[in-house]
């Protein structure tokens, strides 16, 4: 029986560990905490606009059911050439960058950068827009 339990917790604890750790890389946001957001495109050039309020609402609704969340520890990625700056009430930032077939977020957490890839159809959409130039 000690066996067992102590087996349990041998997969128990590090499965656990991952799942919250992964849990706790996305913060949902509420759109009373945006003071604006930027949509911006490298593809000649930078090219940069404010998102329109109903725009807001949607990226901030979009961002909030972002799933499949998985660290991007070592910044790994492509060379972004679109995304989302979104700004909030606290002076931070969130920038969303298109990166392969998911997007790529990066925060700050106090001094450390964070960095991870998640997936949601609209945002993946608009960037894709936003990189063949289409928007």
């Amino acid at each position: 029986m000690k066996k067992i339990i102590v087996l349990l917790l041998i997969i128990l604890v590090p499965a656990s560990i991952w799942y919250w750790g992964n849990r706790s890389l996305h913060q949902p946001i509420s759109v009373n905490n945006v003071v604006s957001i930027k949509i911006w495109t490298a593809i000649s050039g930078f090219d940069s606009r404010k998102a329109a309020p109903e725009e807001i609402q949607n990226i901030v609704k979009w961002f909030n059911s972002s799933n499949n969340i998985r660290q991007n520890k070592y910044f790994a990625g492509i060379t972004p050439y679109a995304g989302i700056i979104i700004e909030l009430k606290t002076g931070k930032q969130i920038n969303i960058i298109n990166s392969g077939e998911d997007f790529e977020v990066q925060r700050y957490v106090g001094f450390k950068k964070v960095s991870y890839w998640a997936k949601q159809k609209d945002i993946r959409e608009l960037l894709a827009k936003l990189a063949s130039g289409e928007i």
